[in-house]
């Protein structure tokens, strides 16, 4: 029995495409789970979050216990969380009224945006 045929061009390239693929997971692999695990933090990092930490903190110590304007235009303003506490107990009284006044306030602060007028045509 004569085995001397010659090798078809398709197979090689199959084989070498299966063997490219099989040494190239690794990599692949590899490069993956470098994106998808944190990097250790330096001690320069760790400051830098300390101190945003710090300030995003006392942000909010006198955001909650200050009266402020939120929107001067529409009349919002903020005020200290006990005073809310203290309004919205008294608010809630009678239920059906404050869910109607607090969703008007809603659409008031939350409303969109004014449309741009379109831009004029060149030809008008």
């Amino acid at each position: 029995m004569n085995d001397n045929r010659p090798i078809d061009f398709r197979t090689v390239v199959f084989v070498i495409f299966i063997t490219a693929a099989f040494l190239a997971m690794p990599w692949w692999i590899y490069r993956e789970r470098h994106k998808t695990h944190a990097q250790a933090i330096g001690y320069e990092r760790a400051d830098e979050r300390a101190r945003a930490l710090a300030e995003v903190q006392s942000n909010s110590v006198v955001t909650l216990t200050k009266y402020d304007r939120r929107n001067k235009d529409e009349g919002i303003v903020r005020i200290p969380i006990d005073r809310a506490k203290e309004l919205t107990a008294q608010e809630w009284q009678n239920p059906a009224t404050a869910r109607k006044e607090m969703l008007a306030r809603a659409a008031k602060a939350f409303a969109p945006p004014p449309k741009q007028a379109p831009k004029p045509s060149q030809y008008e």
